[in-house]
């Protein structure tokens, strides 16, 4: 006896148009007065068959988040790759995190026309090369003033910023207390050992470079104190650095939570 083929079609049109209802309606009702392609984007990128209900909604609130920086009538349709590599990135991010807070600015950068160039494509992937404290080392760096750190290896002395003064109150006979504008202060660090690696690293990307060739009055103050030599440098943001900068931090002062410790 032959058994019949029965073929069956599954429309899960509906099925999908409910889950997006469920918790996303909102946004995507904000994204649509940007326009269809925005609408596109975001359920692209929210998309409920490829992500469980933590993650859609996790990805929604920053979505949320993200457009509600943005004024109405500053608001754009993001570039649609730039807008699925961050959503990429943000699921597996840890919420309240340094690296997760710069790629919900980027991503509220990409929403906003006024900044619309700043979101660099390659910015998606240079966050994901940073720690927190490369992050934090940024931010710190981003001053007008080129900034001063000791040694070209690790240093005992240059660990916090008490013992950095300690050591040149005691090399200088008399009490030295350094006005950190200028300096590099290992404090803002979860890891200050790592402080001339994250350098190094930052430098090889492009964001920070070296100021030696203009030494301040401050770095040649301290090359050599009492016949000691004193191994200082200064680095700042490159041009490159700044816009990066810009658009991932914005005007928000970084600072380590117990989930960006390494």
């Amino acid at each position: 006896m032959d058994v019949p083929k029965i073929e069956i079609k599954l429309d899960a049109t509906k099925v999908v148009e409910d889950v997006y209802e469920d918790g996303v309606a909102d946004v995507l009702k904000e994204v649509s007065t940007i326009g269809v392609d925005a609408v596109k984007t975001l359920k692209l990128a929210l998309f409920p068959l490829q992500l469980g209900a933590f993650f859609q909604d996790r990805l929604t609130r920053y979505f949320s988040e993200a457009l509600h920086r943005v004024p109405l009538e500053h608001r754009v349709a993001p570039i649609e790759s730039t807008v699925l590599q961050i959503s990429e990135k943000l699921r597996v991010q840890e919420e309240g995190g340094i690296i997760t807070e710069m790629y919900v600015a980027l991503l509220e950068c990409a929403f906003d026309k006024r900044r619309f160039g700043q979101a660099h494509p390659s910015f998606v992937n240079i966050v994901t090369q940073l720690s927190a404290d490369e992050a934090i080392l940024l931010d710190h760096i981003s001053t007008a003033n080129a900034k001063i750190y000791f040694g070209r290896e690790p240093i005992d002395w240059a660990q916090t910023s008490s013992s950095i003064e300690r050591h040149f109150s005691e090399v200088m006979f008399k009490s030295v207390k350094l006005d950190w504008q200028f300096f590099i202060n290992p404090d803002v660090l979860a890891e200050p050992s790592y402080l001339q690696i994250y350098i190094e690293h930052l430098v090889s990307m492009g964001l920070v470079s070296y100021d030696n060739d203009r030494p301040t009055e401050l770095a040649q103050a301290f090359e050599s104190i009492n016949g000691q030599l004193q191994p200082a440098w200064a680095i700042r943001l490159s041009r490159f650095g700044k816009l990066f900068h810009q658009a991932c931090t914005g005007e928000a002062i970084l600072r380590a939570t117990a989930s960006d410790r390494l």
